[in-house]
């Protein structure tokens, strides 16, 4: 795609919705990058953040960590067996770690999740508009269809 079909110039929040490979985004970028042109993941890691954010006008405040960026931040606990031992942080990332390894995740510098606790959510209000709104609503018998007159 062009940068003009990409609307490079309207911003990320102009930009369409992304593609239906998305999902598989990353991985065809690790097999590519590093396996057939044997690109070290340290060069890739820049071009799957710096970069983008560089096109879409929002670096440094995305794309980077450092003082003034938003600090979207997810950490990752690598005391895990199966992270163990760890002798390329980026390497056991890509290749090992599990979503259930994070153990924080910050969003603009606020703390979303942290160890098993979502501290922004009260658990007991999502768990009682759950039970009073949303499950009602899926077992809720529509209205008996009647011929048009």
């Amino acid at each position: 795609m062009t940068a003009e079909e990409k609307k490079v110039a309207e911003g990320m929040r102009g930009a369409g919705p992304g593609y239906p490979t998305l999902g598989t985004h990353l991985p065809s970028v690790l097999n590519e990058g590093i396996f057939r042109q044997e690109l070290p993941i340290e060069k890739l890691v820049p071009l799957m953040t710096m970069n983008p954010a560089k096109i879409f006008g929002v670096y440094p405040r995305k794309g980077t960590i450092m003082p003034g960026s938003d600090a979207d931040i997810v950490l990752v606990d690598f005391t895990a067996p199966h992270l163990m031992p760890c002798h390329n942080v980026l390497n056991g990332l890509v290749w090992s770690a599990k979503g259930g390894d994070v153990a924080m995740t910050m969003v603009r510098g606020k703390i979303l999740y942290e160890n098993g606790k979502f501290p922004t959510i009260d658990l007991n209000n999502v768990v009682e508009e759950l039970v009073s709104e949303a499950i009602p609503k899926l077992f809720q018998k529509d209205e008996p269809m009647t011929e048009a007159k």
